[in-house]
């Protein structure tokens, strides 16, 4: 049945109003083109091409100290990171005491590797420029992101144009007995037990399609790299002998593995 609507019109100086009819077939039509809209605007979300972005924050029961130096080991990556096939410090720097009065040891930081990431399917090889902050921060940037901070990378036609991977410490209540005078090793004594670890990601592929489906798989990597640090900081840490496990797929949507599994093909197909 019609819906009667007034519809208001002058006429001179006085208001009229005339009946204008509405059917169920235009209201019906007016709402799935408002739902089309908001369907597309989520669908153009999803189709975001641009760099890929993660950030994850886990709080963990382990001091700072011990969780920097399970991420400043570079060598052991392969072992544990997903993605990561192989790992290898090539260069290593000497970063001499925070300060001249300070009682602390040179300390000696690893500032290149060699990485070798397998992603969709795709091997890419990078030499990666590391910047450590003793106990707060590592961070690894391969590609053209090595290039821009003055690493020695080279820039390579494969489909990886960049890569960027930090791990932050930040210690959790941290309360430190007498004087802020006092040397590194007394305050190394009585840091807390618990650290916030957060780890960013950020990468960026040749070919925009990649892109997309790294976004879409973006949160499955970053909770599965966050899980297999818990795993490996158990591990080396505490001593608890618990397997490592590097694969993501098991974790993925049915259509998220298809729309990967079409990137892999297509990048077999490009190379043959």
């Amino acid at each position: 049945m019609a819906t009667i609507r007034p519809s208001i019109r002058l006429v001179g100086l006085v208001a009229t109003t005339s009946p204008r009819v509405v059917t169920p077939m235009a209201a019906s039509f007016s709402a799935a083109r408002s739902r089309s809209f908001l369907n597309m605007a989520g669908l153009g979300a999803f189709l975001d091409s641009s760099p890929v972005t993660i950030s994850v924050t886990r709080t963990l029961p382990y001091a700072p100290s011990a969780l920097y130096r399970l991420v400043s080991d570079v060598d052991s990556y392969s072992q544990f990171v997903p993605f990561c096939e192989e790992s290898k410090v090539t260069k290593w720097e000497t970063l001499p005491p925070p300060s001249p009065t300070s009682s602390a040891d040179p300390v000696r930081v690893p500032v290149e590797a060699y990485l070798r990431v397998g992603f969709f399917g795709i091997n890419e090889t990078f030499t990666s420029r590391l910047r450590c902050t003793p106990g707060v921060a590592v961070e690894a940037l391969s590609g053209e992101a090595a290039i821009e901070a003055g690493g020695s990378s080279e820039i390579r036609s494969g489909p990886l144009r960049s890569l960027v991977t930090k791990w932050t410490i930040t210690p959790v209540d941290m309360q430190i007995s007498g004087s802020p005078t006092e040397d590194a090793d007394s305050a190394a004594s009585t840091e807390t037990s618990q650290s916030i670890i957060e780890l960013q990601l950020k990468y960026d592929f040749r070919d925009p399609a990649k892109n997309i489906a790294g976004r879409a798989v973006s949160d499955t990597v970053a909770a599965k790299m966050v899980e297999a640090f818990e795993v490996q900081a158990r591990r080396v840490i505490v001593g608890e002998d618990v397997p490592v496990t590097k694969s993501i797929s098991s974790g993925l949507p049915g259509p998220i593995k298809a729309f990967a599994k079409s990137q892999i093909q297509k990048e077999l197909r490009k190379n043959q």
